[in-house]
Formats: structure tokens, C-alpha cells, sequence
């Protein structure tokens, strides 16, 4: 059993056989989901990279979720504090305080003779085909991947954890371990949007080319009386360009997405290119970070806006950048606002761009 990050998506892998068979009772099921969904919150999916022994960190993943786990619900051969009695560990800390406990445990010449219940233990656990080691395997296939996938799979993942802890009662919130309350709270924190979209929006696009009609009873057909009558609802059509060129780092790529996806949460219809010195992909964004990114080009702004002024036609444009390029000659035909990230190009430097600007500080 394990779980992973693909296209787009956070999957939960199962073997049938183990499902059936050493998973044999109904907590036991319960158990083992719950210890893949706490390595979900604690982002242990996406964080292998940054540590140089793999088989290490899998161990010292799996200390920190089986704490939060009933002990009943947990197989015989599940890791635990005691599993490693000499080191005597400390309850409820971070995945980086045992990987260094471990680590200082491996590499201590004498640990055979001082702990050897925990170092026979952690040599038998570090073995390749432990079954603690085969299921983490998929983390690492997912951080061979290039930085800006990484980077957008942690994106979908604080996406995934706030649409729950929305859907979850304060009552049953209250409940759960301050750690991940800690580490909900800080996710919430980094993950909320830098700009009003509703108020920009509103000011921003004056018109709306796209109209809904609907019915409803709170406005009852005047023929008819209490038939359903009719309401016009518009929506407005938006030309999102972000700037994928070379000189985008990660972290201004994932604050772009995050935007992206606060301004469709207004409800508005949303047509994305992915941008360099031309348009290198395009799709109508629909709520999910996009499996990956392409660019790493040079950068020059006309593409875009050429497109939005022969092609797509839309209310209005909006293009994340950091600004450094030339001063396009194409005129854009529809509003722009200009998003220049926190590295970007100072403000002032970007006053015989077209359109509204605004930076983020």
C-alpha cells in the first residue's frame, strides 16, 4: 500500500493481496490508510528530495505518522519509538529530528555493542526489499522529476488538505494533534492569495462577453406568475499568460498557480498560456495545477498578446511575470494588468508597459 502524486493527482496504490490478507481486519484497513493520508499532510511525499539517505528518511517518515495512529490499527511490523529503545526518542517531532537520530545511530562506530537492539533493528528495516522501503519507492521516482512538477504536486497537495479541512466541523478539528493543527494553520497561512481577485476583477473588467441564462423562482416570469423565470448571468472570459522563461524561479512559478487558482475561484472562464519568447502550451484551466511546465526560454511578452488580440479575444488579460523583457510593440486591443512576482523588476521600471500593474511586495 502506498501513495504517491501522479498526472495531476494524489493516488493511493493497493495490493489486492496485502489489502486482503495482512490488512486482515477492519482496523488494521483503517490503520493503514491512515498512516498513507499523514504522510499526505506532512508533505513526505514530496520532501525525500531534500534528504541524502532515502532509506533513512522512509524510517524516520514512518516515526513520525504511526505516532498519531491508534496501536491497534497498526500491523505487528510497524515502526514505533521503541523500535529503537537505546536512542530514546522523543514523541511528536519532526520527520528531520529522527532522520538525524538515525543518521547519528548509523554512522556511530560503537552503536553495535552500545544499542544493539536498535542498530540491528534499523539495519534490518534499511534493507532494499523491506516492505517499508518498497512502498516509499514511488516518492522517489516523483522527485526525479524536474523541480517545477515538484513544486506544482506540493501545490495540489495544500489544495487537496484545505478543500477537507473546509469540509470538516470545528468540533472534529479541535480534536486532532497540535502538530497538524500547527501544520494545517501554517499551509492555510502561505497558501492564501496575494491579490483581492474580487475586487480586481470587478474594477478590472468592465464587460463580460460570456452569458449564462438561468432559471430561477426568486425572479417568477411575469406571464406566467409562478412559473420559474429568467436570469442573465455573466461570466467573464479571461486570457491568464504566465511567464515560463528561464528566469522564473520555482518559487514564482508556484506563487502564479496559486493565484491562478484563486482567480477561478471567482468564477470566472479561464484560458491559460504557458509563455517564453512564444507560446509553448495552452488550455482552459479548470481548478488542477497542470501535470507539468514548459518553457525555459527567453522571454518576450508580443506572443501573448498578439494571440489574445487575433485569437481568443477575451474581457481581459492578466500576465504573470517578473518583468525583465523589452517593452512589447504589439498594443494590446483588450485590458492588461500586469502581476510582477516579488523578484521581479521594480515598479517603477515597468511604467511604459501598457495596461495596470501591480507587484508584489
Amino acid at each position: 500500500m502506498a501513495v504517491g502524486y501522479e498526472s495531476g493527482y494524489i493516488t493511493l496504490y493497493i495490493n489486492p493481496i496485502f489489502w486482503n490478507l495482512e490488512l486482515a481486519t477492519t482496523e488494521y484497513k483503517y490503520g493503514a490508510i491512515k498512516h498513507e493520508i499523514l504522510h499526505i499532510v506532512y508533505k513526505h511525499i514530496i520532501r525525500i528530495s531534500d534528504f541524502s539517505h532515502k532509506n533513512l528518511f522512509n524510517i524516520a517518515a514512518d516515526l513520525v505518522v504511526n505516532q498519531y495512529i491508534l496501536r491497534e490499527q497498526l500491523i505487528e511490523s510497524a515502526i514505533f519509538l521503541e523500535t529503537f529503545p537505546e536512542l530514546n526518542l522523543l514523541p511528536y517531532q519532526s520527520v528531520n529530528y529522527y532522520y538525524n537520530k538515525l543518521m547519528d545511530l548509523l554512522h556511530n562506530d560503537t552503536a553495535a555493542k552500545k544499542m544493539p537492539n536498535s542498530f540491528q533493528n534499523l539495519k534490518s528495516y534499511m534493507q532494499a526489499e523491506d516492505k517499508h522501503q518498497r512502498k516509499h519507492r514511488l516518492w522517489e521516482i516523483e522527485n526525479s522529476l524536474p523541480s517545477i512538477q515538484a513544486s506544482i504536486a506540493e501545490q495540489a497537495i495544500d489544495k487537496s488538505l484545505l478543500d477537507a479541512k473546509k469540509k470538516t466541523k470545528q468540533k472534529q478539528l479541535d480534536n486532532l494533534s497540535q502538530s497538524m493543527q500547527q501544520a494545517l494553520q501554517q499551509m492555510q497561512d502561505t497558501s492564501q492569495a496575494q491579490v483581492n481577485w474580487q475586487r480586481i476583477l470587478r474594477l478590472f473588467t468592465a464587460t463580460s462577453r460570456k452569458t449564462k441564462i438561468r432559471n430561477t423562482l426568486k425572479r417568477p416570469s411575469k406571464r406566467y406568475g409562478s412559473t420559474p423565470g429568467i436570469r442573465i448571468v455573466h461570466k467573464q472570459k479571461i486570457l491568464v499568460a504566465i511567464d515560463t522563461s528561464g528566469s522564473i524561479n520555482i518559487q514564482e512559478l508556484h506563487f502564479f498557480f496559486q493565484e491562478l487558482y484563486y482567480i477561478w475561484k471567482q468564477g470566472a472562464e479561464i484560458y491559460v498560456l504557458e509563455v517564453d519568447n512564444r507560446i509553448r502550451k495552452e488550455y482552459t484551466y479548470t481548478g488542477k495545477p497542470p501535470e507539468n511546465v514548459s518553457g525555459g526560454g527567453g522571454t518576450s511578452f508580443e506572443p501573448a498578446i498578439q494571440y489574445a488580440n487575433q485569437s481568443y479575444r477575451p474581457d481581459a488579460m492578466i500576465y504573470f511575470t517578473d518583468g525583465y523583457a523589452n517593452v512589447p510593440k504589439v498594443r494590446p486591443k483588450i485590458p492588461i494588468l500586469w502581476i510582477l512576482s516579488k523578484d521581479g523588476i521594480p515598479l517603477d521600471k515597468f511604467a511604459k508597459f501598457p495596461g495596470r500593474k501591480l507587484k508584489i511586495t
